[in-house]
């Protein structure tokens, strides 16, 4: 099992990041030309359920806005506590967030 930190590690030592009550967003440039994402759900959001819920989110909301995203970066979510509301907007955020992160590269 990989740790969170392993995989989020690079983002947080290399990346550039942007933040709301709603989640923490880092990005770093890839080759690839298209983005890709990493999502990572602490503990503190709640138990197994809310994070999982969290997490299909923000899966979803990616999904949704790949066309608003920045293209060629990849994109690492730390969800804070905003995230477990039911009615955050969490595609907002992300696609602000992204942006943000994005244009500090």
């Amino acid at each position: 099992e990989a740790s969170t930190s392993g995989i989020i590690g690079p983002f947080i030592k290399k990346g550039k990041k942007a933040g709301d009550e709603r989640m923490l967003v880092y990005a770093i440039a890839n080759d690839l030309g298209w983005t890709r994402l990493g999502i990572s759900i602490p503990k503190r959001i709640g138990n197994a359920v809310r994070r999982h819920s969290v997490r299909r989110r923000v899966r979803e909301a990616f999904r949704k806005n790949k066309p608003s995203l920045p293209a060629g970066f990849d994109i690492a979510c730390v969800a804070r506590p905003g995230a477990a509301n039911r009615n955050a907007n969490l595609a907002a955020s992300l696609i602000s967030l992204a942006k943000k992160a994005a244009i500090q590269n």
